[in-house]
């Protein structure tokens, strides 16, 4: 990716920086149609023989994936099936944020619904299920409800908590 990836990692790193007396924030959603364009972030990592890893990330509309998930073929879903054609892995994100508000309902089944597909489309390709906002307290019952079904479509996958917020119950003794 070189330097085509620059200008993906500058407009996340801009609402990323660390200034005196204000806390890092989040970028904003990406969308398709506000101006701001999907990224390919490139990290390359050298492992200890001296040859590099190179790993891109996408920084993706959700929408895609949302027509994507609905209708595999919808013409707004072009970006999702490319990428979901040249993925490795795939990195499931559950925003608990989505699932407290009152559109928690249609969160859960889009969801839900991008397992399936997702199910379907990813042959032998591992997924790693991350849930964001864990300091968002999601209901008891929604939540394993949600699990199970996700447990159901993607059993393979490995699942992950994080947070911005910091718990002293998860520093690592030294």
């Amino acid at each position: 990716a070189g330097s085509a990836s620059f200008e993906g990692w500058e407009s996340l790193a801009h609402w990323m920086r660390w200034e005196p007396q204000v806390n890092p924030t989040f970028p904003p959603h990406t969308t398709m149609g506000q101006g701001r364009q999907p990224g390919l972030l490139h990290l390359a990592f050298r492992r200890s023989t001296g040859s590099l890893e190179d790993v891109l990330l996408t920084d993706a509309p959700g929408e895609w994936f949302e027509k994507w998930a609905v209708q595999r073929a919808d013409s707004e879903a072009a970006g999702g099936r490319w990428i979901i054609k040249h993925a490795d892995i795939f990195l499931f994100v559950v925003d608990s944020e989505s699932l407290t508000g009152p559109d928690r309902g249609r969160a859960r089944g889009l969801i839900v619904q991008l397992a399936r597909r997702l199910r379907d489309e990813r042959g032998q390709r591992p997924v790693c299920v991350l849930w964001t906002k864990t300091d968002v307290s999601v209901g008891a019952d929604l939540k394993a409800n949600l699990t199970q079904d996700l447990a159901t479509h993607l059993p393979e996958a490995r699942s992950f908590e994080v947070s911005v917020q910091h718990r002293p119950e998860d520093d690592i003794a030294q």
